[in-house]
């Protein structure tokens, strides 16, 4: 944990392929406070730090709390509280603190079993059936540097704007260098097939301990070098959340010098031409600037690839308003037509399909943007602020509810089944429980089985480079080829059961 670097690896999907994204941050730093989720993402890596460096499985500490430290300054790190402590009455102490629930020892246990299990593997800890056991064989390799938490490393050592902290290595000499990123998040996947952040920790810990920049093959002492992602929050992880990529030394540096680098030296040659260009024209503003590196190819609009349009300079400059003009006015330029799935220009909807992101995101900054003035009191012409409606609440549910209850029933006559419901867990929150259960995995499965399904999801049209297996539709005729109906505009039948 710590500061990051401006070519940090942990951005590095970010300026590899927008290089004047980070000259923008760099000239006009915007506030980055990191989110809850994020720090609670923080205070998990805290705990599996302790874990494996203490020797600890994550559950001793459940209940516990976590307190971030000097977050974002060179010093951060984290405190665990005593048994009993409670969350601080100081409101920011409260937002850096979070507590060790059954979800986080879950969560981390995966991360810390996985490289105990990996230690086991690859020779360096006994096999035994105690997971305690193996994992304070593995703070033993702590302490001798065979494991290494939280390490430092950085692919160009010749730089000091690059690199990142990785979470784990494991130094299985000669055969297997491996560094192990967790993530905490369940929003956004992350693939660690061609994934740029953990390919430069990968390069990254080849060089600790080396004197000087390693550019062959031949002096990086392993065979293979393995690079892990533990995700095990997110539903499109596989089981235990693992994934991994392996690569040759060879292989490393190749796309090190070949992709990495030429990314490096992409945003080397912004910082140098707005360089040129300030001396001649002078300090521009933020939104010149923004605009002078969207003209000249440095700022992508909509990269559909890289997902560009997650980023939050993407359309408050005047390039993103006269390209969402353009797009506008190319998809409008003629009469307005029916949607005829025979007659529609089908090229013509698909690229108007491609923008949709980046107009979407135009649109929700646009009446962000507008709010946010309101609220500071201007005037935004032919709008207004208004309260949303909200649902009925009670004033105190948790202290009042006897008396609710007593009121419903005695002045009013209410039955008190009417008032009091209970309500079956749902499917997810039953399935949570049926896995941690002590009881036999074929009659969890058959329970699954016999109580559970998953519905068909609505159907969406969405970009190629998405995740999901394609849905083919079935049209009128296949639905009903063989099948002769007695009447035009009945009933059709739902399923099999309809025919009956």
């Amino acid at each position: 944990m710590g500061l990051h670097a401006k070519l940090s690896a942990s951005k590095t999907k970010e300026w590899l392929h927008c290089p004047g994204q980070i000259v923008v941050d760099e000239m006009f730093p915007q506030e980055d406070t990191p989110s809850p989720e994020a720090r609670l993402g923080t205070a998990a890596h805290a705990l599996i730090e302790r874990c494996l460096g203490e020797g600890d499985m994550p559950a001793v500490y459940l209940g516990r709390l976590i307190m971030i430290l000097n977050e974002g300054e060179a010093n951060e790190g984290f405190s665990i509280l005593r048994k009993g402590a409670k969350f601080p009455d100081d409101p920011t102490k409260a937002e850096m603190t979070f507590e060790v629930d059954e979800d986080m020892v879950e969560a981390t246990t995966c991360m810390v079993l996985y490289v105990a299990n990996r230690c086991v593997e690859l020779g360096l800890v006994k096999a035994t059936k105690s997971d305690r056991v193996k994992v304070r064989a593995v703070s033993e390799l702590v302490a001798k540097g065979t494991v290494r938490l939280e390490t430092r490393t950085n692919p160009f050592p010749f730089r000091d704007d690059t690199g990142g902290t990785g979470d784990v290595t494991i130094d299985a000499w000669p055969e297997v260098l491996e560094i192990v990123d967790y993530k905490n998040g369940s929003g956004i996947f992350v693939s660690v097939k061609n994934n740029p952040q953990v390919r430069t920790y990968g390069m990254g810990v080849c060089q600790v301990g080396q004197d000087e920049y390693i550019s062959k093959p031949e002096d990086v002492d392993y065979e293979l070098i393995r690079m892990t992602v533990v995700q095990p929050r997110h539903h499109e992880a596989p089981d235990g959340g693992v994934m991994y990529e392996e690569m040759s030394p060879s292989d490393l540096i190749q796309w090190r010098d070949e992709v990495l680098y030429a990314g490096v030296q992409r945003v080397d040659a912004v910082r140098m031409e707005v360089e040129e260009w300030i001396a001649e024209y002078g300090q521009p503003t933020r939104t010149q600037l923004l605009d002078y590196l969207c003209d000249h190819g440095y700022l992508c609009l909509n990269n559909l690839e890289h997902k560009c349009w997650f980023c939050s300079d993407n359309t408050d400059y005047p390039a993103a308003h006269r390209k969402v003009q353009q797009i506008a006015a190319a998809d409008f330029a003629d009469e307005p037509v029916d949607l005829d799935i025979e007659e529609y220009d089908m090229d013509l909807l698909a690229q108007s399909m491609k923008w949709l992101p980046f107009i979407e995101t135009w649109i929700a900054n646009m009446r962000k943007a507008a709010k946010k003035a309101a609220m500071a009191g201007a005037s935004v012409p032919a709008h207004k602020l208004i309260r949303k409606s909200t649902h009925l609440a009670y004033r105190d549910q948790e202290n009042d509810e006897d008396a609710i209850i007593l009121a419903l029933t005695e002045k009013f006559g209410i039955d008190r089944e009417k008032v009091v419901t209970a309500k079956l867990a749902t499917p997810t929150q039953v399935m949570a429980l049926v896995k941690k259960a002590d009881a036999d995995e074929d009659e969890k499965k058959k329970f699954a089985e016999d109580f559970t399904y998953r519905p068909q999801g609505d159907v969406d049209l969405v970009h190629e480079s998405k995740k999901g297996t394609p849905y083919v539709p079935e049209t009128a005729h296949s639905d009903f080829e063989g099948v002769e109906l007695d009447q035009v505009g009945g009933n059709t039948p739902q399923d099999e059961d309809a025919w009956d």
